[in-house]
């Protein structure tokens, strides 16, 4: 985190606001023409699993959960309209829980790899994560990343070999 200036790091909210934004990017970037900055979303997540590996502080999770949350109610939210109780549920349980899995799972098996495969654990455990949520009793795959070219589908013509699978490994690719 070299590039962050010192005394913008030493705001004691300054990863609470990262976790906002960070969230809002994601959303916004779900919708047309704003899909390119999927590219760059997960940047502010990352930003906070290096904070939380580097001075070992708990927030972490609640930090990467206002992300999560953010994220989800930005695509989420016209869902209010027909459901609210269910829209929580929705946003709260299945995704920003089960979302956070593979974030928390990376940032534990970090302790105990080299910094040279960290980021592989990454993409494995997020690709099984989207995997795993695709095929159980209550898959809501909505927010799985390579979902996100539905608007843009001229951007993934090589689906047909790939799956939505080889679209999340792009986007987690370019984010890293």
């Amino acid at each position: 985190m070299k590039f962050l200036s010192e005394k913008l790091v030493k705001n004691k909210f300054f990863y609470w606001y990262l976790s906002i934004v960070g969230g809002l990017i994601m959303g916004l970037s779900w919708y047309q023409p704003f899909t390119f900055l999927v590219f760059v979303g997960l940047v502010p997540l990352l930003i906070l699993e290096q904070n939380a590996f580097v001075t070992k502080k708990a927030k972490f999770y609640l930090q990467i959960c206002l992300f999560l949350i953010v994220w989800n109610l930005s695509v989420y939210w016209w869902l209010w309209n027909s459901m609210s109780v269910g829209m929580i549920f929705l946003v709260l349980l299945p995704n920003t829980l089960l979302m956070s899995t593979p974030i928390f799972a990376w940032h534990l098996s970090r302790k105990f790899s080299s910094n040279r495969f960290n980021y592989v654990a990454l993409l494995v455990y997020w690709v099984s994560f989207e995997h795993f949520h695709q095929s159980w009793e209550l898959a809501w795959s909505w927010l799985n990343l390579g979902n996100i070219f539905g608007v843009v589908p001229q951007w993934v013509q090589w689906y047909e070999y790939t799956g939505t699978f080889g679209g999340t490994f792009w986007v987690l690719l370019a984010n890293i």
